[in-house]
């Protein structure tokens, strides 16, 4: 197969800058011309739309990382893992979406949501958005990044970020805000089934083979799985949401996404190591999936803390990006940065336990966090609010890396191989001195961002390049085979 991980990986990296800094961009957007409140409306919605596609996807789009590699000698199969991956999320994000619908009055009068109903809008999408999610996926089991980093980070946040901001330049409101959101969801999935029919080659023949049965064993549980895993993430939105109000989801949503840019190097790594560890597993060459699994482990911990330490120092400029009130989001930024850290030390563990056939292990790991994350959540907001959401996720998050990485060292014999690591210190030390010098060489106020963010990221590169890199590292350089 050509190109390397690393060559593949960085298509989806750079695609998550765009697509990060166009959802940013968004957020910015609302945040100053409709408030804090819009920017939680539109928050909550966007939490809720993303827990109902989950289920409704019946963990179908891990299901495609898996089967397509598996079966990739064989087309038919694949033609049926595709047909299978786009139409049943379809169908029954549908039947979701009106229940939801249906039921929130009944929901509401148990536990009494205080954000604004507008948020239900984003149910119109949920039918795109669960078959978009599982045929990104789908293109990611033929291990290429670029269609899913075009479907996505291009065209869906692309357009998403050219709508809404002619939806605010018209003045328009939160509701016509959300309509432009789902309409940019429908135009991202158009391309991946385009992309989808080309690769299996259903322009030239429909004939295929579903194997129900393989497909859903392995579907489902991981359905569970992502389920408890989105609740540990995403408590936080919800239970705001209901013991608070729209503003204070704003506020803590500003500080959530500022600290999941350190995600960008591990949403790129997750993007390809699934379908690679699977492999790699499935033809019994444990030894090679250990080494990878290590370098790539190193690498985001560099990245992570080099972003974190960023974020940090300039986290005050970064949240008058979006308005004076959200000064108060400082300190939850600063609590969820470290959640990020503890993932980034860890790497890949949950992807390397579910495509290694420890898929239960990884699920009951996530049902017990989740739990943990609710109880934690309810009593934290109620005493500290934004803040006490943020520790709540953060201990959670913290919690469940730490028990993936036990586990992979206990299943598996894989473990960070933490022996070379100081190598980062002199880059990262420079890089610090070089945001120093370089702060406030400008005037305003996100220019001097970017020219000191590009300076600080530069030094750290090249020197990174000349101490840290080693020998081993020309793996990720390497074809992938």
């Amino acid at each position: 197969m050509n190109g390397s991980f690393t060559e593949k990986i960085s298509i989806t990296f750079i695609g998550g800058i765009v697509g990060r800094f166009t959802q940013y961009f968004i957020y910015i957007l609302i945040s100053r011309s409709l408030g804090p409140a819009a920017l939680g409306v539109f928050s909550f919605g966007y939490v809720l739309l993303s827990f109902v596609s989950i289920i409704s996807r019946l963990g179908l789009d891990n299901a495609a990382k898996k089967f397509i590699p598996k079966y990739s000698d064989t087309e038919t199969k694949i033609r049926g893992i595709i047909l299978l991956c786009l139409v049943v999320p379809a169908i029954s994000g549908s039947i979701l979406s009106v229940g939801v619908f249906l039921l929130y009055d009944v929901l509401n009068g148990v536990v009494q949501f205080k954000v604004a109903r507008n948020a239900l809008l984003f149910l119109v999408g949920v039918p795109a958005f669960s078959s978009l999610t599982v045929a990104m996926a789908a293109t990611l089991g033929f291990r290429e990044t670029k269609y899913s980093v075009y479907a996505k980070d291009i065209i869906q946040s692309g357009s998403a970020g050219i709508l809404i901001a002619a939806v605010v330049y018209f003045h328009g409101s939160i509701r016509l805000v959300i309509a432009a959101y789902v309409v940019s969801i429908v135009l991202g999935l158009v391309y991946s089934i385009a992309v989808l029919a080309r690769k299996s080659g259903m322009y030239d023949s429909l004939r295929y083979e579903i194997r129900y049965r393989e497909v859903l064993l392995f579907s489902i549980p991981v359905m569970f799985t992502a389920v408890s895993q989105y609740l540990v993430s995403w408590t936080d939105i919800l239970m705001l949401g209901i013991l608070m109000d729209s503003a204070a989801v704003g506020y803590y949503q500003v500080a959530f996404q500022t600290a999941a840019i350190m995600g960008f190097i591990m949403f790129g790594v997750n993007s390809l190591f699934p379908s690679v560890a699977a492999d790699l597993y499935h033809s019994d060459r444990l030894d090679e999936l250990r080494t990878t699994y290590q370098i790539i482990t190193k690498w985001i911990t560099y990245l992570t803390v080099v972003s974190f330490l960023f974020i940090v120092i300039k986290s005050d400029e970064i949240l008058r990006l979006f308005g004076s009130s959200f000064e108060q989001s400082q300190m939850a930024l600063i609590v969820l940065g470290t959640a990020f850290i503890v993932a980034g030390v860890v790497g890949p563990t949950g992807y390397l336990l579910s495509m290694t056939g420890y898929e239960r292990v990884e699920m009951v790991n996530n049902v017990v966090i989740a739990v943990l994350n609710i109880v934690l959540n309810y009593v934290l907001i109620g005493k500290f609010g934004v803040l006490g959401a943020a520790f709540s996720t953060s201990i959670s998050l913290s919690l469940l890396n730490v028990l993936r990485v036990v586990e992979t060292w206990v299943f598996l014999d894989i473990a960070p191989d933490p022996s070379s690591y100081y190598k980062g210190i002199v880059p990262i030390a420079a890089s610090m001195g070089t945001l120093a010098a370089t702060s406030g060489l400008v005037s305003g106020n996100l220019i001097d961002l970017v020219v000191s963010g590009l300076a600080y990221g530069l030094t750290f590169v090249v020197l990174m390049y000349y101490f840290g890199f080693e020998k081993r590292d020309r793996k990720l350089l390497q074809p992938i085979q």
